[in-house]
């Protein structure tokens, strides 16, 4: 599964009675503590020599602890197969598959806050809110200091407008987990989203500072230094984005168009060519880069990009402004 960090299972050796036999009085869980008398060993062994001891060098209770022993352990196997299935399926874009793994893993154990959480996550990428902040709130419930959970919740509840909930849960992230950079970067959107802006770029700006490679919290607080018409400031940040993320074609149109505003067109076509050529089909920055052939008198140039950008979206008469979301920004 790409993106996020996975908590996997953790699956203990199987332990078996090697020397109680003859002393069948001996109750269980004193062998067990007794360290001579047990070995790690793989479950099929286990079974082997459950079947070879039998009733008659085991007591009743004991025999019953062992069954129980083994049956737990082929349970957590089976759970952690589940949510690998899930995994797999997830990265193929299989998500109702994936989704049904998991709950098959929930269904096996359902205090199990990884596969709530992935599922959760699965359930997200469907558009299905309902069943993603479900599962979410799960997770919290069953583990009240999972960062990754709340800073899920968050999005969730940003992405259908709620936002000051979403804000109360990106900050619970950042307190359980204070270098939660994901987590500041989505909480300043929600600043941002709430007339916020000091607070928006303070959060960025966090985020930045504790991890100074971070393209998406640069390319966010460029964007909000050019709604704010500090163009220098958000120039100085979009490059910083490039830098952090080479390919992250958005940058480069967006410096592109703060370079054509400020009538510096070649520098705007040099950016306006590069995002081209990381994103070939997008008429926005086709449209665009014309209207800098145009204003550079590259007449010719100018038509063929307008041509371009009608052919690749005959019905988009206008550029769109750029949205801003609570999740985390992505190079287009």
């Amino acid at each position: 599964m790409k993106k996020q960090t996975l908590c996997s299972l953790l699956t203990f050796g199987s332990l078996v009675v090697t020397g109680c036999v003859g002393t069948p009085t001996m109750p269980f869980e004193d062998v067990l503590t007794t360290a001579p008398l047990f070995r790690t060993l793989e479950k099929q062994v286990v079974e082997q020599e459950l079947d070879e001891a039998g009733t008659t060098s085991l007591s009743k209770s004991a025999q019953q602890e062992l069954n129980r022993f083994a049956k737990s352990q082929k349970v957590d196997k089976r759970i952690q197969l589940e949510i690998e299935k899930g995994n797999s399926f997830f990265d193929k874009g299989d998500f109702d598959t994936a989704i049904a793994c998991f709950g098959h893993a929930i269904r096996l154990d359902p205090n199990n806050v990884e596969a709530y959480y992935l599922r959760g996550i699965a359930h997200g990428e469907l558009g299905d809110t309902a069943n993603e902040t479900a599962d979410f709130g799960t997770v919290i419930r069953l583990d009240n200091n999972h960062a990754e959970a709340f800073n899920r919740l968050g999005v969730a509840y940003a992405n259908q407008g709620s936002v000051e909930i979403a804000i109360t849960n990106f900050s619970e992230a950042i307190r359980i987990n204070p270098d939660f950079v994901e987590a500041y970067n989505n909480r300043a959107v929600a600043f941002a989203n709430h007339g916020a802006i000091e607070k928006t770029l303070t959060d960025l700006s966090e985020a930045i500072r504790i991890n100074p490679d971070n393209a998406n919290a640069y390319f966010n607080r460029a964007i909000i230094y050019n709604n704010i018409q500090e163009f220098d400031k958000a120039v100085t940040d979009f490059t910083e984005t490039i830098r952090a993320n080479p390919d992250h074609a958005r940058a480069y149109m967006s410096r592109a168009d703060i370079f054509a505003s400020q009538g510096k067109n070649k520098k705007a076509i040099a950016d306006y060519t590069i995002a081209i050529e990381l994103k070939p089909k997008w008429a926005e920055v086709y449209y665009n880069r014309g209207l800098a052939f145009k204003a550079h008198g590259q007449q010719d140039e100018a038509v063929k990009d307008f041509s371009k950008a009608i052919e690749l979206n005959p019905k988009e008469t206008e550029t769109k402004p750029v949205s801003f979301r609570a999740t985390t920004a992505s190079p287009e």
